[in-house]
């Protein structure tokens, strides 16, 4: 009616989008009013006018004049509303990006290094740096109108950095309204939490040998690999009994130790000799890194080994080869070697020419002559 749009508040069930009034200065002068809020593209909208003039007693038009409005086609990219876009759970390699538009669309990002020269719209849209190359870590996700959406960054980004997070959005126009500038976000990760990772998991075996094996060990951090040698199917040691070289493990220990990885990326052999020919071994290895209190495993990894068959002759022990109680027409050989086996001998007249090994087996001096004993 002319009092309800006079008055320009709800009535009945339907509020006014806009309302408002506007004074005309001079008879058969145009005055306009723009309504910009609340509005939507594309959507058909009703108003009513009703003027009345400027007499003491104000004479008002008796009837309303309704106007039909049609908003254009949306040309107008979306805003981030309620502080977005923002950075949460940051941790020492992740954080989340969280973003809330003003209408439907989607938003990509591109994480940089701090400093870097900033991206363009289009090279966000297309998830590259401002080199076109592929970013440190980037994302897109569709966002619903005043919902905030959140992705995740988990790769990428290493503990204790800063780093320059940039923003593009656009809405879900036939062809997409994008915004006009990236929009940057500075964040730092946390200090570094996570214990290192292996390359490979189990570490890979390289090379065995009949009395011991090299195992190739790589992080993706500095750090230092311990290692413990035990018997196969013998019980799994802890991540601290590892660390401390067998230290309360109750069972037998082949051998222990630890190799230095210098930096991310790097391979660094553990190397253990002194084992038995034909055998196999579980080898347990476990990783922390070099943080002043330094991030440990929760649990070592177990990589098996089989030593190689046996191609190393014994070797002597004790000071043997060895003769004693020396008699007028007799004396004693002693032999201790580290293995299993039996040993040859000839005994020979004094300057006789020396045997090879080939022939103290067969019982004769270097020109094949027999040997006086053997």
């Amino acid at each position: 009616s002319v009092s309800q749009t006079i008055a320009g508040t709800t009535y009945g069930a339907v509020t006014p989008i806009s309302a408002g009034s506007i004074t005309v200065p001079a008879a058969n002068t145009p005055t306009s009013k723009t309504v910009a809020t609340g509005l939507a593209a594309a959507t058909p909208y009703d108003v009513y006018i009703v003027a009345r003039d400027n007499r003491p007693t104000p004479n008002v038009q008796s009837s309303v004049t309704k106007l039909d409005v049609v908003t254009g086609a949306d040309a107008t990219p979306p805003l981030f509303i309620d502080g977005s876009p923002f950075v949460d759970a940051v941790l020492d390699t992740s954080f989340n990006v969280n973003v809330k538009l003003n209408e439907d669309g989607d938003f990509s990002f591109v994480v940089v290094a701090n400093n870097a020269d900033a991206p363009s719209v289009a090279q966000v849209l297309a998830l590259k740096d401002s080199d076109d190359q592929t970013p440190l870590a980037s994302g897109t996700s569709t966002a619903t109108a005043n919902v905030v959406e959140t992705e995740s960054v988990s790769s990428g980004v290493v503990h204790s950095t800063p780093y320059d997070v940039y923003f593009v959005a656009r809405d879900d126009e036939g062809t997409p309204n994008a915004q006009l500038a990236v929009t940057k976000v500075d964040m730092t990760t946390g200090v570094d939490v996570s214990p290192p990772v292996f390359a490979t998991s189990p570490p890979a075996v390289a090379a065995t040998r009949d009395t011991g094996f090299d195992i190739d060990v790589e992080l993706d951090e500095d750090g230092v690999v311990y290692f413990l040698v035990v018997d196969e199917a013998a019980s799994a040691p802890t991540a601290g009994q590892v660390a401390d070289g067998g230290t309360g493990y109750g069972s037998t220990i082949h051998a222990s130790g630890s190799v230095v990885i210098p930096a991310a990326s790097t391979t660094v052999q553990v190397s253990v000799d002194g084992l038995a020919a034909s055998t196999a071994y579980d080898v347990y290895l476990l990783a922390e890194d070099n943080q002043p209190t330094p991030n440990q495993q929760a649990s070592p990894v177990k990589t098996d080994v089989t030593t190689a068959a046996d191609t190393t002759p014994p070797a002597y022990e004790a000071s043997t080869p060895s003769v004693t109680n020396i008699q007028d027409t007799s004396f004693d050989i002693n032999v201790q070697i580290g293995e299993t086996g039996h040993y040859h001998y000839v005994v020979l007249p004094n300057l006789a020419s020396p045997p090879s090994p080939a022939q103290v087996e067969s019982g004769t001096d270097g020109l094949g002559t027999a040997a006086l004993a053997t």
